[in-house]
């Protein structure tokens, strides 16, 4: 199941859930803000909101989310 972080406050994160939704794609929520830890630029390396966790690994980039979707 992918899991998408981020908060509902974002637009950027507004936009992949709700591609996930209208294409019937199962994930899970994880609200969390931006951070630059070492634990979470070990998912975003950028410490950029929204990333998605697959079985593959994390992606961050809202138009690379979308086209990965796209591609599911």
């Amino acid at each position: 199941m992918i899991k998408l972080h981020g908060i509902p406050v974002s637009n950027y994160y507004n936009m992949v859930k709700l591609a996930m939704l209208e294409k019937g794609i199962d994930f899970e929520e994880i609200a969390n803000p931006a951070s630059r830890e070492t634990e979470f630029k070990k998912k975003s390396p950028m410490g950029k909101m929204p990333f998605i966790e697959t079985h593959d690994g994390c992606l961050s980039e809202t138009s690379v989310i979308l086209d990965y979707l796209e591609e599911l």
